[in-house]
C-alpha cells in the first residue's frame, strides 16, 4: 500500500455469462459510498468496447459516474 498515491483495482473474468451484469456489489453502494461507475451487461460492455473510437479517453472514463460534489 502506498499512502500516497490513490489504487485502483479492477476484477476481471475470465469467459463471463453474456447476460452477466458487470458492476458495484450492491452491499457495498450506500448514502455515503455511492457507485463510482456504471453497470452494463457483459455482452454490451464488449459491444461497446470494440466499437468506440479512440477518443484519448479510456473506456474506464466513459463508465464513470459524475456525482454532484
Amino acid at each position: 500500500m502506498n499512502s500516497e498515491k490513490e489504487r485502483l483495482s479492477f476484477a476481471t473474468f475470465y469467459s463471463p455469462r453474456e447476460d452477466a451484469v458487470i458492476g458495484p456489489w450492491p452491499c457495498f453502494i450506500t448514502d455515503e459510498t455511492p457507485p463510482q461507475f456504471k453497470s452494463i451487461k457483459v455482452n454490451q460492455y464488449f459491444k461497446d468496447f470494440f466499437s468506440r473510437k479512440l477518443d484519448g479517453k479510456s473506456y474506464r472514463d466513459a463508465m464513470r459516474i459524475k456525482h454532484p460534489n
